[in-house]
């Protein structure tokens, strides 16, 4: 669990990089959040134990991260296109 863990909180290291050399758009991003979401409650569902207080701690902040990378990215310029 904790390796999938520590893999699952690079995601958003990851698409800042991608937003810094324009592969990706805030748009896409913003566009592309509830399947995102949707995804990041799956991932937390098979990487945890089946209780709902670990689900949450791999859950909650990964999606603060998700919109974090996005305002960081708007923030910077990065992702414009």
């Amino acid at each position: 669990m904790l390796i999938y863990g520590m893999l699952a909180f690079q995601f958003p290291i990851i698409l800042e990089v991608l937003l810094f050399f324009g592969w990706l758009t805030r748009k896409q991003l913003l566009g592309a959040s509830r399947y995102v979401l949707v995804g990041i409650l799956v991932l937390s569902a098979v990487v945890t134990p089946p209780d709902i207080v670990s689900q949450c701690s791999i859950a909650i902040p990964l999606t603060a991260l998700y919109f974090l990378s996005i305002l960081v990215a708007k923030i910077f310029g990065w992702g414009d296109a």
